[in-house]
């Protein structure tokens, strides 16, 4: 995968899926950088033109944000039975 610099909003890379080239998906930030990435790794339904947002997180920050995820659902739950 080749990444040079790019628009970068935080820790997401905003780009466009613009074509296929064999195993790969080319995603074109706006800048005009490139990204090559495998076509398993997309979503089913994306097609050529469909905006994408690519976020970078390390493994701390990911197991942080279910951690947040869980308590948030815990406390609605926790509201549910009170009300």
């Amino acid at each position: 995968m080749t990444v040079t610099s790019a628009t970068i909003d935080a820790n997401t890379l905003y780009s466009k899926l613009t074509r296929f080239e064999e195993r790969y998906a080319v995603l074109v930030a706006e800048d005009g950088s490139e990204i090559r990435w495998p076509i398993k790794n997309l979503p089913d339904q994306i097609q050529i033109g469909d905006s994408v947002e690519l976020k970078i997180n390390t493994k701390k920050i990911a197991e942080a944000q279910v951690e947040d995820e869980k308590y948030a659902n815990m406390r609605k739950l926790l509201e549910e039975l009170i009300n």
